[in-house]
């Protein structure tokens, strides 16, 4: 019979003695996030700076994903939790720093690297996890309507 092929966890990578490492990275990189938008602003007063969110990396719901994303179902509800840190330090930021924060999480619900529709490659694509050109369309339009 042909066993499934499954790849061990990572979690354990991250979490160790009550600590996890991602959500402190998380936190770490947020002074330099600000620095980044402060800087922006500084330089181009004038502009509309505009931070845009990750979008969906892994299926919304569930701890499945498919051939291609190479992730064990354990880890799959860990790493979209990380992937909702990160995009709720970015909105937070955005709004310390009065810059517009653009949701491209939400709207690529759906569009996941699984999905028929994806609008970022898979793990085994080239580039891995980056966007496709539907994503980059999607997300280019997601901008320009915060944008007025």
């Amino acid at each position: 019979s042909k066993k499934a092929l499954t790849f061990g966890t990572c979690k354990g990578d991250y979490v160790k003695g009550g600590v996890d490492s991602l959500s402190a990275r998380i936190t770490t990189i947020r002074p330099k996030i600000d620095q980044v938008l402060a800087a922006a602003k500084a330089r181009a007063p004038e502009a509309r700076v505009v931070l845009y969110g990750y979008p969906t990396l892994l299926p919304m719901t569930g701890s499945t994903t498919c051939t291609g994303m190479t992730f064990a179902s354990s880890d799959v509800p860990y790493l979209r939790s990380k992937q909702a840190e990160l995009n709720t330090m970015l909105k937070a930021a955005s709004s310390s720093a009065k810059v517009t924060y653009v949701d491209v999480y939400g709207p690529s619900a759906g569009h996941d690297p699984c999905s028929s529709s994806a609008w970022v490659n898979r793990v085994i694509d080239l580039p891995p996890l980056h966007p496709t050109k539907a994503g980059q369309t999607a997300t280019g339009n997601l901008i320009a309507d915060a944008l007025g």
